[in-house]
């Protein structure tokens, strides 16, 4: 193998496998009801580790019609040359309550990588019951694809406190910023007393310093906040917002590391 070769699959072969999303099989759902629960699953499955790029991202990189005939009745109709798997998926919604199934398919064989079979009675733990698929299911992938799932960064969690005293540090050399600017304010007037005056002469300097450094490293800690939080930060976001339009409502959900 040259040089040049080396180099090529040395970039083709790093990083994380490539996956992509057709739209899910769904009966007794909404076509805005079918687009929810695609976006939600694909973000779960980047949330807890798994690259997956959208439906539309998919057919884009596949030329609009390849994978057509690729679902979870016919995995064979999902051989690809573009991706490392295909995540396909059927949801049910019936009088009973909501079941499904979801999988992730070999493009090269048309076997399955990993596959989830679930169901619920209502609504709000229908979407926990494919959230909680997902986590298996990009363990699973993750797995037969060889690719190691990045862990939490464990600095994540001291990442409040950086960002907190960077903003207090921030906050306070603007105040002496300003202080210094009301000081050269002060020895500009002619009207200003003369101990006036002197009170700015001699703390203008002091103030200028102090805003400077203050603000300097407020920066520089909020810079170290975010260092601590960026790693793995798509995986479980800060806040997440999921409006359910079986049921009409809205959740909003998430904590501080």
């Amino acid at each position: 193998m040259g040089p040049v070769a080396a180099v090529i699959l040395l970039f083709t072969t790093a990083g994380p496998p490539r996956v992509g999303m057709v739209p899910l099989s769904t009966q007794g759902f909404t076509e805005e009801q079918r687009t929810f629960y695609e976006d939600h699953l694909r973000r779960a499955l980047l949330r807890f580790g798994l690259p997956v790029d959208s439906v539309d991202e998919t057919r884009t990189l596949t030329g609009g019609n390849e994978l057509d005939g690729c679902a979870l009745k016919t995995p064979t109709g999902c051989r690809v040359e573009s991706y490392a798997g295909i995540v396909v998926g059927e949801l049910t919604s019936s009088d009973q309550g909501y079941s499904g199934q979801l999988a992730v398919v070999d493009p090269v064989s048309g076997g399955l990588l990993a596959a989830e079979t679930f169901a619920s009675s209502e609504t709000r733990s229908f979407l926990d019951a494919v959230t909680a698929a997902a986590d298996r299911i990009a363990q699973r992938t993750a797995r037969r694809l060889n690719y190691d799932i990045p862990p939490d960064a464990p600095l994540r969690g001291a990442a409040v406190y950086p960002l907190v005293a960077g903003g207090a540090l921030i906050a306070t050399g603007a105040y002496f910023l300003a202080s210094a600017s009301s000081d050269s304010s002060t020895l500009k007037s002619s009207s200003v007393p003369l101990g006036e005056a002197v009170s700015a002469r001699d703390s203008g300097p002091r103030n200028l310093t102090l805003g400077i450094t203050l603000t300097t490293l407020g920066v520089a800690s909020t810079i170290v906040g975010i260092v601590f939080y960026a790693p793995g930060a798509e995986r479980k976001p800060l806040v997440r917002l999921s409006v359910d339009p079986v049921g009409q409502r809205v959740a909003l959900s998430g904590a501080l590391p």
